[in-house]
């Protein structure tokens, strides 16, 4: 069974129907209905479409699994993404908060072992080497980056750091592990970064000198987000 059959599953046990109440409340020929199910046949784009569009499913969560299956009611003109240009793909995944203000948090790969796996859309060919995913703790980085916010990330190599960009990046230092907008980099002239808070009553700016950084990974994209 592939993940869109396990997920066309998902949904019938919602309504708690078995196969041949689903196929009869789809309009779709039992057998066919029964080869979906099992794997036997492809669920295609059109028949994706087709089924996110009866359903009122999720196109994000029927294409990876993630977020909520079905979508708010009333909502319009979704457009199922595109299998020909995206592609769902397993990423490490740190369940260890990255802390939006500055409590103290270790380092995840020296401290929490192993990753865990989360699937996340791509590119078809896009490069993912190094990159992981860290959830945001902390309001410091609100409200682009909320508390619960998942975050794709790309490991900086060290001798990069220096020519940082302006950008958010996840960043763990002395004993702490933080996501923090970088403005000015000051690693080559001062040996300082400062690392900046988005909200203006949390937070603040804070330098941290270059001998205390251990890692820094670049903010890529958003990959889930809790709703206001």
């Amino acid at each position: 069974m592939n993940d869109k059959s396990a997920r066309l599953v998902q949904v019938r046990e919602f309504f708690g129907l078995n196969p041949k109440q689903f196929a009869d409340k789809l309009g779709e020929n039992s057998s066919n209905y029964y080869q979906m199910e099992s794997g036997n046949r492809r669920i295609g784009k059109h028949k994706s479409n087709e089924l996110i569009a009866r359903l009122n499913l999720n196109p994000i969560w029927w294409e990876t699994g993630q977020g909520d299956m079905f979508m708010p009611s009333g909502t319009v003109d979704v457009k199922a993404v595109n299998d020909d240009l995206y592609t769902g793909l397993a990423l490490p995944y740190y369940p260890v908060p990255v802390q939006g203000s500055f409590n103290e948090m270790s380092d995840p790969e020296s401290n929490y072992g192993a990753a865990e796996q989360i699937r996340v859309i791509i590119r078809r060919g896009e490069n993912v080497d190094r990159n992981v995913v860290f959830e945001v703790d902390g309001d410091s980085m609100a409200p682009k980056y909320s508390r619960g916010t998942k975050i794709r990330c790309k490991l900086v190599h060290p001798g990069d750091w220096e020519y940082l960009s302006s950008g958010v990046y996840a960043i763990s230092y002395g004993d702490s592990f933080v996501v923090k907008r970088i403005k000015d980099n000051d690693l080559s002239t001062k040996g300082v970064l400062v690392l900046h808070s988005d909200n203006p009553l949390v937070g603040g700016s804070t330098p941290v000198p270059a001998d205390q950084i251990r890692h820094i990974w670049k903010v890529l994209r958003i990959i889930d987000s809790p709703a206001d």
